[in-house]
This record gives C-alpha cells, sequence and structure tokens, in this order.
C-alpha cells in the first residue's frame, strides 16, 4: 500500500498522458476530415477519441496476458512520440488564442464565472489528489480494486467474486494505466478530467446552439451540481457516461448545423464509449437514434434517416459490443448479472439476482404519476432518499439550478431546434431512471443535457429585462457560493495528505475504517497468503489476493452444505485461503454463518483471531 506516491506528484504524470489523449483525438479527428467550430469544441472531441482509445488498448495488452506496467507505459510512450506534431499544433493553435484575445473576462461577469469554476474545480481536485477513502466506497470494492488484481496477475480476467467485474470497463482501463504508475491519484485524476472535460463540452455546445452566456453558465451549473462535484474526486464511471452521451447529442447537432455525414461517425464513436461504460447508455442512443430518423423525416427523407440511424446504432454497438462479449465468455450473461431470467450467468443464481433486484429498486420514493410529477422537488428536497445510507448527505442531492432554471426556458417558449433535441433525450433518460432504478447518481448520465438546458434558461431570463436578469443572476449566485462552501468542507477532510501535511498511512488509518486491518494483513502474512472478505468488500489496499465472502454475491463458496466450522474451514484451506477479514461491524449474529459456523470455528481452534481494531477482525485460518 505505501508504494503509492506523493498525491502532488500525480499531476505532472497525469498532465503527460492527458496532452498524449488529445493529441491522438486531434490526429483522429484530422484523419476523419472532422472541422471543429472552436478550439474548445476539437478538445473536448479530441479527449473523449483519446481516452477512448487508450481503454481499448489497456483492454488489448490485458486480454494479451502482458498487463506489466512497464508495457502499458512504453506503448502510451510510443504513441507520445508519433503524436509530437499534434502537440506542437496544438500548442501553437492555443498560444494563437491567448495572443490575439487580450482581455478574455471582457465583464465582471465573466471574471465572476470563471473565478467561480476555478474555485469549484480546485476543491474538487484536491478530492481527486487525496488517497481514496470510505468515500470511494465502490471504488475500493471494485473501480480500482478489479484495476489492481489485473495489474497483479498480468492480464484481464475472470474475477468470480464479484459480478461488478463484468461490466463495462471504459473508465476502468483508464484507472489500470493510472496504477501502473503505482498511483491512485493519478488514477482518480481521469475521471476528474472527465468532469472538466463535461464542463467544456456543456460549454462549447450551450455557446453553438443558444448563446456564449447560456454556455458558460451551464458550465457552472454543471461542476456546482453536488452529486457531480462529489464524484469528480472519486474513481467512479458515472461522469464518464455522461460526457461521452453529451458529446453523443453534440455530434449530432453538429450533423444536422453543417450537414457532414462524418459526425456522425464521431456520434457512433460517443455511442460507442458510452456503451462501454455502463449497459443504461443503450437508453440515450436509442433516443438519439430516433431523433435522427424524425430529423431527415421532416425533409421527405424517412430511408435516409433510418439507414443514418442504423449507421450510428450499429457502429456504437459494435465499437461498445466487446465489452459484453467478455462479460458473455466469462460467465454466460452479455450484460451480467442482469436479466439473469432470460440469460442465466455463471456464479449467480434465482436468490442473488433477487436480492440485488431489491437493492437497485430500494432507492427513491416510489414509481407512480404522482412521484414522477414531484420527482424535481423530491431529487432537491428528498435527495438523501435516492442514495446509499453511507452516501446520505447533502452531497447526494442533485441541486436546485434545473429545478430554478429549465422552468424559465419552458415558460418563455422560445425552442431552438438543438435545446429540444437535447430536452428529448434527457427526458428518455430520466424517464428511464425513473422506472429501472432511482439511485441520484446514476441521474449524473442526464446531468450535462440538463445544464444545456439550464443555462439556456438563465440566458433568456437574464435578457428579459431587469428583473429577470436580477433574479436569475441572483439565483446562480447563491447556488455557487452553496457549493463553494459544501467544497470546501469535502476539500478540508483531504488536503492535508495532498499537500504533505500528514502521511498517507496516517490519513488512511484515519479515514478508512479497515485500512489498519489490510495494512496488518500486507505486513504480516505471506505473499501466498489468501484472503476472505466477510461482511466487506472494500479490498484495494489489500496486497494479497482475496475473495468476497458474503452469500448472494456470488455461489463460489457452498454457505449451505456447511455443518459445521470445522467443514467451512476446510472449504476455504482446500480452496487455498488462509485468513479472513470479518467486518464484525455489519450484520447480525443471528444468522447461521455469523452466529454458528464462525463461533464454531473460533471454538475448535481453526479459525485464531490474530488481530482487530475499529469491529475489523483478522482470523487465521488451521489445518
Amino acid at each position: 500500500m505505501d508504494q503509492y506516491m506523493q498525491p502532488l506528484l500525480a499531476l505532472p504524470i497525469f498532465i503527460i498522458f492527458l496532452v498524449i489523449s488529445v493529441a491522438l483525438g486531434r490526429k483522429l479527428l484530422l484523419l476523419l476530415r472532422i472541422k471543429s467550430s472552436s478550439t474548445v469544441e476539437s478538445i473536448v472531441f479530441s479527449l473523449a477519441l483519446g481516452f477512448g482509445c487508450f481503454s481499448y488498448l489497456v483492454l488489448a495488452i490485458g486480454l494479451l496476458k502482458v498487463l506489466y506496467p512497464a508495457v502499458i507505459l512504453t506503448a502510451i510512450g510510443i504513441i507520445g512520440v508519433i503524436v509530437i506534431p499534434e502537440i506542437r499544433n496544438l500548442y501553437s493553435e492555443i498560444v494563437s488564442i491567448k495572443k490575439s484575445s487580450k482581455n478574455p473576462c471582457r465583464s465582471p461577469g465573466d471574471f465572476l464565472l470563471g473565478f467561480s469554476m476555478v474555485c469549484i474545480g480546485g476543491m474538487a481536485l484536491v478530492c481527486a489528489l487525496a488517497p481514496p477513502t470510505g468515500m470511494d466506497w465502490d471504488g475500493l470494492a471494485y473501480h480500482l480494486a478489479v484495476p489492481k488484481l489485473y495489474l497483479m496477475h498480468h492480464s484481464i480476467y475472470y474475477v468470480p467474486f464479484t459480478s461488478h467485474s463484468n461490466f463495462p470497463f471504459l473508465t476502468e482501463m483508464l484507472y489500470t494505466i493510472g496504477l501502473a504508475t503505482h498511483s491512485a491519484g493519478v488514477a482518480k485524476l481521469f475521471h476528474f478530467a472527465l468532469y472538466l472535460g463535461s464542463a467544456a463540452g456543456i460549454y462549447s455546445m450551450g455557446s453553438r446552439y443558444s448563446g456564449s452566456l447560456a454556455g458558460k453558465i451551464a458550465a457552472l451549473i454543471f461542476m456546482t451540481v453536488p452529486v457531480v462535484f462529489y464524484e469528480a474526486g472519486l474513481a467512479y464511471a458515472d461522469i464518464t457516461m455522461g460526457f461521452y452521451i453529451l458529446l453523443a447529442v453534440y455530434s449530432m447537432l453538429n450533423w444536422q448545423a453543417s450537414g457532414m455525414r462524418r459526425w456522425l461517425v464521431i456520434c457512433a464513436l460517443m455511442c460507442g464509449f458510452a456503451l462501454g461504460t455502463k449497459v443504461l447508455a443503450v437508453v440515450p442512443i436509442f433516443a438519439i437514434c430516433a431523433l435522427i430518423v424524425v430529423w431527415r423525416a421532416r425533409e421527405c427523407q424517412t430511408a435516409d434517416g433510418v439507414r443514418l440511424a442504423l449507421l450510428v446504432g450499429i457502429g456504437g454497438a459494435i465499437v461498445g459490443s466487446v465489452w459484453y462479449v467478455k462479460s458473455f465468455v466469462y460467465t454466460g450473461n452479455p450484460v451480467y448479472p442482469f436479466l439473469y431470467n432470460i440469460f442465466g450467468g455463471k456464479n449467480w443464481s434465482v436468490e442473488a439476482a433477487k436480492v440485488y433486484q431489491a437493492e437497485q429498486s430500494s432507492f427513491g420514493m416510489g414509481k407512480g404519476f404522482s412521484e414522477l410529477l414531484f420527482l424535481p422537488w423530491n431529487l432537491l428536497t428528498e435527495g438523501t432518499k435516492f442514495t446509499n445510507k453511507q452516501n446520505a448527505n447533502v452531497f447526494a442531492v442533485i441541486g436546485p439550478a434545473f429545478l430554478g432554471l429549465i422552468p424559465v426556458y419552458v415558460l418563455r417558449a422560445r425552442f431552438n431546434k438543438g435545446v429540444l433535441q437535447t430536452g428529448i433525450v434527457a427526458g428518455v433518460f430520466v424517464l428511464s431512471w425513473f422506472v429501472l432504478m432511482q439511485h441520484s447518481r446514476y441521474l449524473i448520465a442526464a446531468v450535462p443535457l440538463l445544464c444545456v438546458i439550464a443555462g439556456a434558461g438563465a440566458e433568456l431570463g437574464i435578457s428579459g429585462g431587469k428583473l429577470g436578469k436580477w433574479c436569475v443572476t441572483g439565483f446562480v449566485a447563491c447556488v455557487t457560493i452553496c457549493s463553494i462552501y459544501s467544497g470546501a468542507m469535502l476539500a478540508a477532510l483531504n488536503y492535508e495528505p495532498v499537500f504533505g501535511m500528514q502521511t498517507q498511512p496516517g490519513f488512511l488509518s484515519r479515514m478508512l475504517d479497515v485500512y489498519e486491518a489490510e495494512k496488518f494483513i500486507n505486513e504480516n502474512t505471506p505473499q501466498t497468503a489468501r484472503i476472505v472478505l466477510f461482511d466487506e468488500v472494500r479490498g484495494f489496499y489489500l496486497d494479497r489476493d482475496y475473495m468476497w465472502g458474503n452469500p448472494n454475491h456470488h455461489e463460489l463458496i457452498p454457505w449451505k452444505s456447511f455443518k459445521s466450522g470445522k467443514e467451512m474451514v476446510q472449504w476455504f484451506r482446500a480452496n487455498g485461503f488462509t485468513y479472513v477479514l470479518w467486518n464484525r461491524s455489519f450484520g447480525t449474529e443471528q444468522d447461521y454463518i455469523r452466529g454458528t459456523l464462525f463461533p464454531d470455528a473460533e471454538k475448535s481452534g481453526l479459525m485464531r483471531e490474530v488481530y482487530e481494531t475499529r469491529g475489523r477482525a483478522v482470523y487465521e485460518l488451521g489445518e
């Protein structure tokens, strides 16, 4: 665990990856003869293409079973040499723009907008650089943990104990690059970069299809959304999906505006990368394809619209299909563990599927018409009901900006085609989210699109007279101030290790309850030790092979067949497991495993406690 570098050193290393990624994407845009309307638009699409290509590069290296840090970094270095001309051209273009714009902040309003975004982005950066803690639950459980296992085994392989390892893993391949540098900070910065990339994409799209002010306010709103700001500092994948869906819609609108069908190739790639992030991307992709048909039908070219929609849909499916083929090969189910009643799946069961579905359905406040009608208000005032208990805080909410600004746009009824179609795609996704699983962070995929509409509403309100100007300006200012205040509180929890004011082990000992137990295992067990985690899934800081032990995560452990603690320990030993890490602060001792098997094994001396802290006990398994 202590091999991870000082957090601030992650920043220059990541910037190198970032520059190479943008240059690679820029080269692909040139090969496709795509002409962007602005430098920001070009950089955003270049970033999207570069990150997507790097993700597939790491996937290929992993499937070839040569997933060594040296191989990954050498491959990226070779690409960096190839794209040196694009790096030079990009640098020259940025310098020329900077020289031609002597006063980029032309008004106090522009200055305040820019200053606010720098403050919010800086605080999110601090959180991204900090070592992942208990706030990064899924990161420690699988977003970072599974890539670390891949690197330990030098290949991408079937990880049987977590169904999540068979999700589409585009973002996690980027995390693998970061971990290859021995830096969790570099890994997390990929997600942070997509946070900034999304803001830049929102600004560019909003400016092109609504107005410059709309784009600026929309970007600021995105950065202030509590659940988005929170995730920007974590190793999750929701911002990635939102980023690619935004650019899929953006490229579709560019095709409509310019008539250049090559933009639909970019749209297909963006759709494919979105599918490579989450299976739910199929919903907005379907909406995009439908809009393509409708757009051409308006010009009496329905057949052409169908062909173009198929180009985007099938092209996106081909690009994203590799993750679903991988899942099918490993488990027999392309969308494992979902749709178990249709596809089945290896090491899964009807009972596990029901438990998982029940958990996903537990979020929200119901699925009736009244709940749908009051959804915007409920998301604002009852946001903690749309998330897990451990994340039930202010950062679980979507925020007030949409509730205040989207109605302005609707009431002014000045619909332009770009904003209208953006709203349709966002609406379709929100409806599917409402029906399927009402977790607030799953809604992040629609937030960039909603921000574009909110920004357009803000511009209309400001241009509607003095009263509208002051009301909208005051509202946006209040939202921004609240975001800066809450962001400062979050950054205050993470700044010490980032700036060297506390060691990473000391910080993690304080902030992560399972860290000390995992540190003990790393320092006091053989390299060949294998660990069973029980009532605990956050195994990222373990430098040993491990397996989640709880029922309903998988069917690997035959819990129902054990008649005694001795039989349980014998099974563990026969399968190479020598230690158990039990999080005793979770669960109940009234069930069979915790109340009978574990105590029985302890009494017989086959499960000997060797360490305990903060409710986390480490047991050595006897012969």
